[in-house]
């Protein structure tokens, strides 16, 4: 008799669904420069164009603050942008190519994009 056993896995449910961009008409494209699949609402990722802390009046504004801020001025100072990417994957290289990460990528490869964070390669498909 073979010791053969089953492999059950499970997980929680994610339910994504592909983004619509009203003014073409069509699915939204993976904001990674080299792909052009439909992005997906799973990988979004929200990008802070703005000081994270600032002091006015005395008064210190932490990030959330901020964010509060920037939402109520309009653009005035600063904005918040989304991206939308089809996987994992190319939402990963993003974020990894930005900030400080991009830094510490600069360090350890000499180069910024395209690069997946570390303990993150070969795992994710």
């Amino acid at each position: 008799m073979s010791d053969q056993r089953a492999v059950i896995r499970q997980g929680h449910a994610r339910i994504g669904r592909k983004i619509i961009n009203f003014d073409s008409g069509g699915y939204g494209v993976c904001a990674w420069g080299e792909c052009d699949a439909d992005a997906n609402s799973l990988y979004q990722v929200r990008i802070h164009e703005h000081p994270p802390a600032f002091r006015y009046d005395g008064r210190l504004f932490t990030r959330q603050a901020m964010c509060e801020l920037v939402n109520a001025a309009g653009g005035n100072l600063g904005r918040h942008v989304w991206f939308a990417f089809c996987c994992e994957r190319h939402k990963l290289y993003h974020v990894n190519s930005s900030g400080p990460n991009a830094l510490h990528s600069i360090e350890r490869t000499g180069r910024a994009y395209g690069n997946l964070p570390v303990g993150d390669r070969g795992t994710i498909r």
